[in-house]
């Protein structure tokens, strides 16, 4: 059942940077309406150097809508 939790992904990506964007990748898959997955995966993308997903993970969060994640108000 874990495997199919969203934030199991998340966690193990916050534990591993190394494997970060692999583990927010199927974060989304479970939760593809949060915008502040794909925001986490835009960032861990351009720190390993991964633009072209870094900029679409910035794009689809954009698209999906104007709600700012919590705490960035």
């Amino acid at each position: 059942m874990v495997p199919m939790n969203w934030n199991y992904y998340l966690d193990l990506a916050e534990l591993n940077p190394k494997i970060a964007v692999a583990n927010l990748k199927r974060a989304i898959e479970l939760n593809p309406r949060n915008v502040s997955l794909r925001i986490e995966l835009g960032d861990y993308a351009d720190q390993s150097g991964d633009f072209a997903t870094a900029e679409q993970s910035f794009r689809s969060a954009v698209a999906l809508g104007s709600t700012t994640p919590p705490g960035w108000d």
